[in-house]
């Protein structure tokens, strides 16, 4: 059974402006190389990402919103200079705001565990099948 992910991305970054609405095309892999915490540190949870894990693409900064499913490719390996993961996008999603998940009781540990910055979340089949629901994608 895989596991499920809740990825953010920050387009405002000025070091690492990844961005899930233009930085990957859906079916093409990308690196995400942005795998280490403030401290230089590699977050645990990009340890614990297998093949085929399925991921739910916010971005924060001034957008707030959920706008991509994507899938794990490949876990973490050595990339270039560091460590990275491989995601392919495999759908673009009409926008789902921050705002509207808060209309929504069943996202209150959702919306707790998307207010950690720049990294991944691990969230449970329930809320990702929840996310999906509630932007009426399926």
């Amino acid at each position: 059974m895989g596991n499920y992910w809740w990825i953010i991305a920050n387009p405002e970054d000025h070091k690492n402006g990844w961005n899930w609405t233009t930085s990957q095309d859906v079916g093409k892999v990308e690196e995400w190389v942005n795998v280490y915490n403030k401290d230089g540190h590699y977050n645990n949870n990009f340890q614990l990402v297998k093949e085929d894990d399925e991921v739910i693409g916010y971005n924060s900064g001034k957008q707030h919103q959920i706008v991509a499913l994507a899938v794990i490719k490949k876990p973490l390996h050595d990339y270039k200079e560091g460590k990275a993961i491989s995601i392919m996008k495999v759908r673009n999603l009409k926008p789902l705001d921050y705002s509207t998940l808060k209309e929504h009781s069943s996202t209150n540990e959702l919306r707790r565990k998307g207010r950690i910055q720049g990294t991944i979340v691990s969230i449970t089949k329930a809320e990702y099948y929840e996310l999906i629901r509630i932007s009426k994608i399926l």
